[in-house]
């Protein structure tokens, strides 16, 4: 791919109502908010380098298809587990996927605050060991079918948002979960593979942000990186704002800094979503 030219000082208004976002034809550049090109600018940072950068077909023995690699800041995913995931990421066409885009979408951000805070499903940390200190929200369920209808009778508020976040046409499978990151708590160095294998992209919303917030940015890596190495410059610095929803390849490595300062928690719904052969075989979480 090659590099994106720059964007505008600012991003047009949103278009009245929900509605699902358009998907990004697979080759060319990507567009902007509601097809407004990219502006360096923005609320975030990085450049061109940033969106041209292709995963290489790494060297190697494939290790066991299927294999979740989450890497935490101190250590390394085994290689075996990674390989795989790259092939069926490059098999798959998706590396000629835009890297990262940007968007606002439209929505009731103090309401599903309150909804997310009140939630009967709300419990610490239901991710893994590279989130403590969290609190949040999982569910994942497959396009359609029994694990689908168990959600939206669950969380109907969650289903609408779901609704408007999807992205991928050929995604079905879905894991969604609102993170809600208190002060001082990180979520480390990693890779999505909830369901045992890559994304094909994720999308994360940013549902309430504290004005006095002082890191607690996300950081997109390399999709070559096995190992986050402390002062390794991203290749995005992603600085939240309400209602920014920000969707990335789902072969990129990422974390997010830890809030140093801020009046009330850092809360976001991620949604990942993924093509599998078997969708069926996902049964609902939450």
């Amino acid at each position: 791919m090659g590099g994106y030219a720059p964007m505008r000082n600012s991003f047009p208004a949103p278009p009245p109502g929900p509605g699902p976002l358009p998907y990004s034809a697979p080759h060319g550049p990507p567009p902007g908010p509601y097809g407004a090109p990219y502006d360096y600018n923005g609320p975030y940072e990085g450049g061109p380098h940033a969106y041209s950068h292709a995963a290489p077909s790494p060297a190697g023995s494939p290790g066991g298809a299927g294999e979740a690699a989450v890497v935490g800041e101190s250590g390394m995913s085994p290689i075996g587990k990674l390989i795989p995931m790259h092939r069926r990421f490059h098999s798959r066409g998706w590396t000629a996927l835009p890297q990262f885009e940007i968007a606002f979408l439209p929505f009731d951000a103090q309401g599903l605050r309150a909804q997310i805070l009140n939630s009967p499903h709300l419990r610490d940390n239901p991710l893994n060991d590279l989130f403590d200190g969290s609190k949040g929200i999982y569910f994942n369920f497959a396009a359609q079918g029994p694990a689908y209808e168990r959600f939206q009778a669950a969380c109907p508020w969650l289903d609408a948002m779901y609704r408007q976040m999807r992205h991928h046409p050929q995604a079905n499978a879905f894991v969604l979960n609102a993170l809600v990151l208190p002060v001082g708590t990180p979520a480390q160095a990693h890779y999505d593979s909830t369901l045992g294998t890559w994304p094909v992209g994720v999308n994360v919303l940013y549902v309430d942000i504290p004005e006095d917030m002082e890191g607690g940015e996300l950081e997109l890596y390399s999709t070559a990186v096995h190992k986050y190495v402390p002062g390794r410059k991203p290749l995005q610095r992603v600085r939240p704002q309400v209602g920014m929803l920000c969707r990335f390849r789902g072969d990129m490595f990422h974390k997010v800094n830890s809030m140093k300062r801020g009046s009330r928690p850092r809360i976001s719904l991620v949604l990942e979503e993924y093509v599998l052969a078997d969708p069926t075989r996902v049964a609902m979480g939450g």
